[in-house]
Parts: C-alpha cells; structure tokens; sequence
C-alpha cells in the first residue's frame, strides 16, 4: 500500500501539510489521499499513487454493476484505467473483495462525497478503502479531459500537468510501469485476461496474449471502440 515507508522524517513540511505530493513532491493538479503519517492524512496525484506500488500489484476498479450492461461499461472503464496509468486492472462487481489486496481503489461514478451516491458495492468497497488507507481515485470530470502533448492520448481518468501546464501521459514520461509479461519497458496495451486488464508491449505481448485469451473484448480496437460496444449492448 502507497503509505507504507512514509514517516515525517522523510516527508517535507509541505508533503505533512498536504500541500505536495508525497511522491514526487509537485504541488500542481489534483491529488488524492493515499494514507496517514503521524496521524496527519497525505496526498499525492492519482498516477503517482499507483506507480508506488511494485509493478506487479494491481488497481481494483468499482462503480455501478447492477445490470450486464452496467458491468460492460465498468469493464470499458478498466480498460481506460489500465491504458492511462499502466496497471492490471480488476473490475470489482461485490463488495466480498478485499480492497487491502489492491495498490488503489478507482470509483467510476458517483463517490461517496457526491449526493447522488447510492448504497452498493461501490460505496462499501469505497468506505473500506477509506477505513485501510487505501488510496481512492476517483475519475476526473470531463471539463478536465486533456490530451498528451507529446504523443496525444486522451487523458480521462487523472490528468496531471507540470509545473508549466503541460500534459504528459505516463508512457511519454516514462514512468509507466512496462509489460506485465515480458518486464520490457516498452509501450503497452490492455489485454483482457481471465477477467482484468493486464498492460502488455504493444510490439510483442500483447498480440500473443490475445491470441490465447479469444474474447469480444480483445476484439476490439481501442477504448473507443469497447465503448461503442457498450451502447450497443445497451
């Protein structure tokens, strides 16, 4: 989990305050909590928050899963969370799983600070990861949709800019973690495997691993066109 190692000796005045981000120190863009130090509660940015964590931990996505078409739209979400921030995914549809198993939560719809929330398995995933300092991102509204200026990958789940204003995604910062298979630092995709989404090198693993994991959801060209595929089923 992203607070394990923090302790006020190793954080600044400003990171203790909330101000900064715990990892890399910026005090642009959004942040989310990721935990207490001290008794004080921390934050960092949403990608940072995941990329703490070893590069074989994944990210446990929740948000309203009560119908089949609801459930495609979640998965479509995973794989947006998978392609921007370079984790395996898991699509949370019970609140039986256990959030400390997860490097962070991502909440699709309404959080538990919005009036439109509604007692389900989002919001007890949610209130549990707030309970065991699990950091929770929850998606950015779409007034602050950005695109990467380097190599123009729509930014919808966390946008983070520099200290300039600029946006870059993680793959052009190389802060992306790799392929989940072969380690390569490489460009990557999400490729559907048992269930989650798992970041594979475009040049290499991924077309093996759609290959011997046969799905509608491997079939399909991008997250655009995983989307199309939900309002369609819709």
């Amino acid at each position: 989990m992203f607070s394990s190692g923090l302790t006020a000796a190793n954080l600044t005045p400003a990171q203790l305050s909330g101000v900064a981000c715990v990892e890399c120190l910026s005090e642009t863009a959004d942040m989310v909590p990721v935990g207490h130090v001290d008794g004080v509660q921390v934050f960092a940015h949403p990608s940072c928050a995941a990329q703490s964590t070893d590069e074989t931990s994944a990210v446990l996505v929740t948000g309203p899963c009560s119908t089949p078409a609801e459930c495609d739209d979640l998965t479509a979400f995973a794989y947006d969370v998978t392609d921007q921030l370079g984790f395996r995914t898991v699509v949370a549809t019970s609140d039986t799983v256990d959030v400390r198993e997860f490097a962070a939560l991502v909440v699709y719809g309404p959080s538990l600070s919005d009036p439109m929330s509604t007692v389900g398995t989002a919001m007890v995933l949610e209130a549990e990861a707030a309970l065991y300092d699990v950091p929770v991102i929850v998606a950015q509204p779409v007034s602050d949709f950005a695109t990467c200026d380097a190599c123009g990958q729509r930014q919808t789940i966390a946008t983070v800019r520099n200290g300039h204003g600029e946006v870059f995604c993680v793959d052009c910062t190389g802060d992306a973690p790799g392929c989940a298979q072969c380690l390569a630092d490489e460009v990557t995709e999400p490729v559907y495997v048992d269930g989650a989404w798992v970041p594979m090198c475009s040049s290499n693993c991924a077309g093996i691993g759609k290959a011997l994991n046969p799905s509608p959801w491997n079939a399909m060209a991008g997250a655009e066109a995983s989307r199309l595929l939900v309002g369609m089923a819709a």
